[in-house]
């Protein structure tokens, strides 16, 4: 008996033609079983045939399919894949006509003609009963299904590369010269009219040559090479005339996205579809598919562990391979296409798991031989096992069949409905406009008027070439004289990814109420003025001319809508970076109003900058991110730009290059009415306070817990309107430590633009405060209370209510001026002073260091981030050493520094060692980096007049 190594046979063909004898007779009483079996697989892919529209693909092998031969074989030729389908669909189409059952019935045919493939290809590398479990898999399989009711050319490709493989099987086991012949010129046959109906049917030539030449280094079969290299170079010569169409699809091909294949999401997408076709969503279908694999493994296991020790009971042809070729013939069947298609598309992602069907056939073999591994051993472990394991496999198949037939979400695209929709609503004078315009195939087979437009005008989708602004002209042409038009919308997130379309109809015409709506396709109607004109350039109110790190130009903007506004970009170069906005919008105190998730893309998700071409305006359209409950007042919107990834926004560029901060300014937006919020929107801390009759304090939110003595803490307050108020309060927030009350400030509830006798009832609104934590607060515990007060108001108003509390730390600010070797005392626009500095060495040589300390006084709260300049200069003003930046080494910003606190501020200034000798000055300042003009905070005097804009510190020399 011969199962890893092949033993050898002292007649060959005689044992062959009895293996054969025994397998027809075999096969007589497998012939009912088969045809019940393809009767279920019939059934199984007439149901339902014709209840669904023709979507994108079918309508174009239609278009394709109904033009003369010639015309079809030049088309293909530029085609994403070649002709053989269509030619046999063109045939088809002229006997049985051109309805959806009609046209989908040649994919049907074939799925079923593919099933006894499954029998033979399983019954002659393992037995009768793995090619009947095999061809039941196959009846059942929700991918076959899916794609026999699908006039595409997956069931034929299937059905020729199943072929292929079955008849090498049988040319490398076949002992007798002229079958072999013949089974050799049938895997050249196949394989051609595989690779004339798709170009991944490559991938299993490359599986089919790679198991032989395995196979004779191995001696697995009888020395078949010769052979089997005649037959690939019949494939090569028959395919030559069509090869260079292959590589020029594949660099000409703009229908995917460029960029890298997620390999893992594309190995799981595989999974999904192996188990569950295209009829279960992803979330379950990835545990479906592991399952699946588990169940798959499993099987080989089984079959490798236990089909040798039980040994082939032939009752069918026995196949004569050991067990380790067959076992290899089927994973490089399963494995190698799928590994192929991963590397193809890997750097250019035209990717599509059901490109991966061709390699699913001996996933089914290898479960059914599983299965009957198991069932042979006779244990009730063994059965329990194959039982279990091949029910799942069945409700899996049979749960992703239901589904679709009869769950809406796998509903193809209904351009059926749509187009019958806008036939029986479309008035006199009205034009239809068709959005991705490559939709024409599918949209012509149902419409039967003539004026309509396909916007772009493209014969497949195409990720570069998307619409722009430049299709006013279009529409202002196509539209003229018209009263009325329809957009029939499907994929155009892709061919229009900002909306250009839409949006100039919403602006320029008026949008109707469509009731009807269709899976996948959207309507939508317009009235039309007359004269109906679009402006072939867009209005930018503000225009602008912002430069940003050399890499993009802000245009303009435009406020749109209420919360919204238009940006106009500009590429001012081809663009790697995937670059977003940060939109903030801040009040007058400097509080940021926006979502802390609202950074997006510059224009739609779809269209990221990497796609934009060079000089093209770019709007996009943004719903400015006030937070829920956000005020009604006025703010300042300002922009930042950054690349993904990246740690610093952008830099704003003036004309000669030089950077000028990183926040653009847009200028002042206005709310009308508060940002609608719901309870969890405005939730938060556990206090709760009402005034009965008129508003609540219902919930808070601090940003710190524990503080020291000068720090300052942001509060969020909640607020809830319960009736008309008629008093303007102030909301007072206090200090109190041990029952003494430290100190208060006091604000607007909600904002000077909306006093509280402004508040409707039901409005849910929020305020934020900043709260200095007093200098003469002791370490410890520290509460907050709040109050809402008016003169003469009655209790509960003026009175505290408690907030929260504060873990006070122990400070370490200074407060006592150190020791200065250098005393200055320099007031700098009466925001801190700089009082004095040590610098222990004026003397320096070339490559030497001078260390610098300057000693800050804050003399009020400082709302703005100011940077220090320290410059060693020459005495014709040239720059020796220069060091900007935030005081502490960036670690005590002047925005956290309280009143009468002094900050040490540390500098190495290292002298080059070119350096001249000779006389220099050390020269101190401030100014603001966040400010395009980087304006400098001068030095005043004591009635507060300003005599200088920098200090000179101290002498220095550097010696020969």
């Amino acid at each position: 008996m011969c199962h890893w190594v092949r033993s050898p046979c002292t007649s060959e063909v005689d044992q062959h033609m009895e293996r054969t004898r025994r397998g027809e007779a075999q096969a007589g009483a497998d012939r009912p079983i088969l045809a019940g079996i393809l009767v279920v697989a019939a059934a199984l892919r007439l149901f339902h045939l014709g209840v669904q529209s023709l979507w994108y693909d079918e309508g174009y092998s239609v278009y394709l399919a109904g033009k003369s031969l010639a015309e079809l074989t030049i088309e293909t030729a530029s085609d994403i894949q070649p002709p053989l389908y269509y030619y046999l669909l063109h045939f088809w189409m002229l006997i049985f006509g051109r309805s959806e059952v009609a046209v989908r019935s040649l994919s049907l045919l074939l799925g079923v003609l593919s099933i006894p493939l499954f029998y033979w290809l399983g019954r002659r590398v393992f037995s009768r009963e793995v090619g009947l479990l095999a061809a039941g898999l196959a009846t059942l399989s929700p991918l076959y299904v899916w794609y026999a009711q699908e006039a595409r050319m997956y069931t034929l490709l299937v059905a020729l590369t199943l072929s292929s493989c079955y008849l090498l099987w049988s040319a490398l086991e076949n002992a007798s010269a002229v079958p072999r012949r013949w089974a050799w010129a049938g895997v050249a046959l196949s394989a051609i009219l595989a690779l004339y109906t798709h170009y991944f049917a490559v991938f299993i030539l490359a599986f089919q040559a790679a198991y032989v030449i395995s196979a004779w280094l191995l001696r697995w079969h009888p020395p078949r090479v010769r052979e089997g290299l005649l037959a690939l170079l019949a494939v090569i010569v028959a395919y030559l005339p069509w090869l260079p169409f292959l590589f020029g699809r594949y660099e000409a091909d703009v229908s995917y996205w460029e960029g890298r294949l997620k390999l893992d999401e594309a190995v799981r997408k595989i999974g999904i579809v192996f188990s569950g076709g295209e009829s279960v969503v992803e979330a379950t279908g990835q545990w479906l598919a592991l399952g699946l694999a588990v169940v798959a493994v499993v099987c080989l296991l089984v079959v490798v562990l236990l089909w040798p020790r039980q040994g082939d009971k032939r009752d069918s042809v026995p196949p004569p391979a050991p067990l380790q070729a067959r076992v290899t013939f089927l994973l490089l069947y399963l494995l190698l296409p799928v590994v192929l298609l991963l590397i193809t598309t890997y750097w250019t992602p035209k990717f599509n798991p059901r490109y991966a069907m061709i390699a699913s056939p001996p996933l089914y073999i290898l479960l059914a031989a599983g299965w009957v591994a198991l069932w042979r051993e006779r244990h009730s472990w063994a059965r329990a096992l194959a039982c279990l394991t091949a029910a799942f496999i069945a409700l899996v198949m049979v749960y992703a069949d239901y589904n679709a037939y009869f769950d809406i979400r796998f509903t193809r695209p209904d351009f059926r409905g749509a187009v019958q929709w806008v036939e029986e609503h479309r008035s006199a004078g009205e034009g239809v406009i068709l959005t991705s315009g490559h939709a024409y195939p599918v949209f012509g087979y149902y419409y039967r008027g003539d004026d309509w437009l396909p916007l772009p005008e493209e014969r497949t989708l195409s990720t570069t070439d998307t619409l722009n602004y430049s299709i006013a002209a279009e529409l202002n042409r196509f539209l003229e004289g018209k009263r009325g038009v329809w957009l029939v919308l499907w994929q155009d997130e892709v061919a229009d990814p900002n909306g250009y379309l839409p949006m100039l109809l919403d602006q320029y015409a008026e949008p109707e109420p469509v009731e009807g709506a269709f899976y996948h396709v959207r309507l939508r109607h317009y009235r039309l003025p007359a004269p109906f004109y679009v402006p072939e350039a867009p209005d930018i109110r503000h225009p602008l001319d912002v430069n940003l790190g050399n890499a993009l130009t802000l245009v303009g903007y435009s406020p749109a809508v209420t919360q919204t506004l238009n940006l106009y970009w500009a590429a001012r170069e081809p663009l790697a970076e995937d670059f977003k906005i940060s939109l903030r919008m801040k009040d007058p105190t400097g509080f940021n109003w926006t979502r802390p998730d609202s950074d997006r893309r510059l224009a739609a998700l779809l269209y990221p900058t990497m796609r934009w071409r060079t000089g093209e305006l770019v709007i996009g359209h943004y719903v400015i991110p006030a937070l829920p409950g956000t005020p009604p007042g006025t703010y300042d919107l300002e922009a930042l730009v950054y690349a993904e990834g990246a740690p610093q926004a952008l830099d704003v560029l003036d004309a000669q290059g030089a950077p000028r901060g990183k926040v653009v300014r847009l200028g002042p937006v206005t709310l009308n009415e508060p940002v609608p919020a719901t309870r969890a929107d405005v939730s938060g801390g556990e206090s709760a306070v009402t005034w009965p009759g008129e508003l609540a304090m219902i919930g808070y939110q601090q940003d710190r817990l524990d503080a020291q003595a000068g720090d300052e803490i942001h509060l969020t307050l909640f607020w809830e309107a319960l009736a008309p108020v008629a008093t303007d309060y102030a909301l007072r927030l206090s200090w109190v430590q041990d029952g003494v009350r430290l100190a208060e400030q006091t604000y607007h509830p909600a904002g000077a633009a909306y006093p509280t006798s402004a508040w409707k009832p039901g409005d849910l609104l929020r305020g934020q405060y900043s709260l200095d934590v007093p200098l003469d607060i002791a370490a410890g515990r520290g509460q907050i209370e709040l109050g809402l007060f008016a003169p003469g108001a009655p209790l509960p108003h003026n009175e505290w209510f408690p907030l929260t509390e504060v873990n006070i730390e122990q400070t370490d600010r200074i407060f006592e001026p150190p020791a200065m070797q250098l005393a200055i005392d320099a007031a700098f626009a009466g925001q801190l002073s700089l009082l004095g500095a040590n610098l222990p060495a004026v003397e320096v040589e070339p490559g030497g260091a001078l260390d610098l300390s300057l000693f800050w006084r804050g003399e009020q709260r400082m709302e703005t981030s100011y940077t220090v300049f320290v410059h060693v200069l020459g005495q014709n003003g040239a720059m020796l050493v220069q060091e900007d930046r935030i005081p502490a080494a960036g670690s005590r910003p002047t925005t956290g520094w309280v009143p009468g606190e002094i900050v040490e501020d540390v500098y190495h200034l290292a002298i080059g060692p070119d350096a001249n000798p000779g006389d220099y000055v050390v020269e101190v300042g401030i100014y603001n980096a966040s400010d395009p003009a980087f304006p400098r905070l001068s030095v005043v005097d004591a009635e507060r007049r300003a005599v200088d804009d920098r200090v000179i510190v101290a002498h220095v020399t550097v010696r020969p």
